[in-house]
């Protein structure tokens, strides 16, 4: 039950003075009237057990010792004592026992009988604090957080952000041509498609890609079209094509000779890859062992072909008609002797005449022999497991001794014998 104070209640009829209804502890109406032992006083039931709670003497008559019981009697008489509410002077015409004044008021709570009990608006972000017979109204018709509906979309927020954010965005807002045009009011999203139509709009000129920059209304497209300065700039602009027309076709020869010429190296790449294909010489780098093998090679993809054969002290290494000979293919061919890690020295050669394809393999064979007129030859010195034959650039050989032991120094280029 509420608790409430002698001075805030306003009786029907007087209370007689011999009745008790206060309590002397907290000073309001007794609440579950509890009366003790002692000295028959009455307390509010929660009162007196919070003295007991702590071994505290009788309020009254200080007895340490003491009951207290419920007083059905006096609680029967303060719950049936006739009050008025406590709204009456702001015009509450409510009375009745004292036990149904709290349901009246219903204090906190949005709902209530009491019209005029002081309460808060029933939505969470407004602090309005009236009448509850003035809320009503409020929150139907002021309340800016009460819930509302858009009325062109019908999208739902609160009042406050539909009126004051959404409105200037809605895509159903009734509004007017931006040029205003003699157009009646449309929703806010049908005004683009309505400027493709306006005749207030500026559009661009029909020649702006010959020149013109002007921007007439729509309903002035014609006129302005008539104007002769036009044909100036229609003159100008057919020059300009002229001429890049001219560069094109310049650029278009010039793309057609690339591409012949494209093709004329994709072909012999072609022929150059089906001869490698059905060869059995491989292309550099190659390896010449000590045993007297012969190598063929190719210098590289439309080079030389050319074979290779140490035959102690000597490199010999020939050249022979290959798959890739060209009259328009130079026969000059540079070649380095490179020893270790040291840099490679060229080897002085002359015009080098074609010999048969087994020359050397004959060399190997009765060395005794050799006739190296058609030959160059390199003497070789120090241990090695073989001799590497590389191509180091377009028309540039290199044989490289990479030594086992102690690296001697390179023996001067010979020359080959003519």
């Amino acid at each position: 039950m509420e608790r409430y104070s002698k001075d805030e209640l306003s009786f029907v009829k007087e209370v007689p003075d011999q009745i008790e209804i206060e309590c002397p502890v907290c000073l309001h109406i007794c609440t579950d009237p509890h009366q003790v032992s002692c000295c028959g006083r009455n307390f509010c039931q929660s009162c007196i057990e919070r003295i007991k709670a702590s071994n505290g003497s009788c309020p009254m008559c200080k007895e340490e010792t003491y009951q207290s019981f419920a007083d059905k009697n006096v609680s029967r008489i303060i719950n049936g004592l006739q009050v008025y509410c406590t709204n009456k002077e702001k015009g509450c015409q409510w009375k009745g026992d004292l036990k149904y004044l709290p349901t009246h008021l219903n204090k906190g709570k949005r709902e209530g009988d009491c019209q005029f009990e002081e309460v808060e608006c029933r939505y969470d972000k407004c602090r309005i604090r009236d009448q509850r017979q003035h809320l009503n109204i409020h929150e139907k018709a002021v309340c800016k957080h009460r819930p509302y509906n858009c009325e062109h979309c019908y999208v739902e927020g609160t009042y406050s952000s539909i009126i004051v954010s959404h409105i200037k965005v809605c895509s159903k807002y009734p509004t007017k041509c931006p040029n205003e045009c003699a157009s009646s009011v449309m929703p806010r999203d049908s005004v683009p498609d309505h400027l493709t139509q306006c005749p207030l709009e500026p559009v661009d000129c029909v020649f702006s890609w010959a020149g013109c920059n002007d921007k007439p209304l729509r309903k002035d497209v014609d006129k302005h079209t008539a104007d002769t300065k036009h044909m100036t700039l229609l003159a100008a602009a057919c020059g300009q094509l002229k001429k890049e027309n001219e560069q094109i076709k310049q650029e278009m020869k010039k793309l057609k000779e690339e591409n012949g010429k494209m093709k004329g190296i994709n072909t012999r790449t072609e022929s150059y890859l089906k001869v490698i294909n059905y060869d059995t010489h491989p292309i550099l780098p190659v390896t010449v062992n000590r045993r007297g093998d012969v190598v063929h090679f190719y210098t590289e993809l439309g080079g030389h072909h050319m074979s290779a054969v140490f035959l102690q002290p000597k490199l010999y290494l020939a050249f022979h008609d290959g798959k890739f000979d060209n009259p328009f293919v130079s026969f000059w061919l540079k070649i380095l002797l490179k020893y270790g890690r040291k840099d490679a020295q060229p080897v002085q050669t002359r015009f080098y005449r074609k010999a048969d394809d087994d020359i050397l393999t004959k060399a190997a064979m009765e060395p005794s022999k050799l006739q190296d007129d058609r030959l160059t030859s390199i003497d070789i010195i120090g241990s090695f497991m073989g001799i590497d034959i590389k191509l180091t650039s377009s028309n540039e050989v290199t044989v490289h001794i990479p030594f086992i032991g102690a690296r001697p120094p390179p023996p001067p280029p010979m020359r080959p014998k003519n």
